[in-house]
């Protein structure tokens, strides 16, 4: 990791080859998550920091959850470590089911259909307005960030997905380093990386027999809920952004 101007970075390289080193010891592509993770909560905490001391701090608190309302797409080795820890929860069973009623009614509809309809994402607890799978939440919402919740509360208000969110980059583009190191490793050794909506993602791991086994051999389980953008925008640019 080095770091560039007021902002901390990821470098693609080193990036490469920490999650290529965490699949070899492993020998599955999905145990390099958590190490990924941790990389970016650094990441995301220093900017943080950095925003604070600069006099922009971030406007993103518990109960904050504007973004909550979107397409969350994350990638398939995400989707089988959320599986898993939404399976070791003690009401697993409810946020299962939540997740399959959330696919069944919505699974179709883009990003901006739900803001627009104002549809929570189903790991969002609506009395609390908390995640309910915060410690394996994807890159996609770790990202996520505002200098100022008010456009936040608009775009939600208002419905209107195209409204400029005051946001630092850092963070969105440590997202994306990630992201394509994680492709360069797939196309290396054979599996596919390309993004994947939420709740249609888990319910394929959930109902698919050995679906970690045959994905990594290069099967297609994830072919229906397969997504081209993370919220109806290139990753990693959330409108208007600031350099942090």
């Amino acid at each position: 990791m080095g770091a560039s101007g007021n902002v901390p970075r990821l470098d693609l390289r080193d990036e490469a080859r920490a999650q290529a080193v965490d699949v070899k010891a492993a020998g599955r592509p999905a145990a390099c998550v958590p190490e990924m993770h941790a990389r970016f909560d650094h990441v995301a905490a220093e900017t943080a920091r950095r925003a604070a001391q600069g006099g922009r701090p971030l406007a993103c608190a518990m109960g904050c959850a504007s973004c909550c309302h979107s397409l969350v797409g994350m990638l398939p080795a995400e989707a089988f470590r959320l599986a898993a820890h939404v399976d070791g929860m003690a009401d697993a069973g409810a946020i299962k089911a939540r997740v399959r009623a959330h696919h069944a009614a919505h699974g179709a509809k883009g990003g901006a259909a739900r803001m627009r309809e104002r549809i929570p994402c189903p790991c969002l607890d609506p009395d609390t307005r908390l995640c309910r799978v915060h410690p394996a939440r994807p890159l996609t919402c770790r990202a996520m960030n505002a200098t100022d919740a008010a456009p936040c509360r608009r775009a939600l208000e208002t419905g209107d997905p195209a409204l400029p969110i005051p946001t630092v980059l850092a963070p969105h583009e440590a997202l994306q380093v990630q992201y394509d190191a994680h492709a360069a490793l797939g196309r290396r050794l054979g599996f596919d990386t390309r993004a994947v909506e939420l709740s249609g993602a888990l319910v394929v791991v959930w109902d698919t027999p050995e679906a970690e086994d045959r994905w990594q051999a290069g099967e297609d389980i994830f072919a229906g809920c397969r997504v081209a953008t993370i919220s109806d925008a290139p990753i990693p640019r959330f409108g208007a952004s600031e350099s942090g």
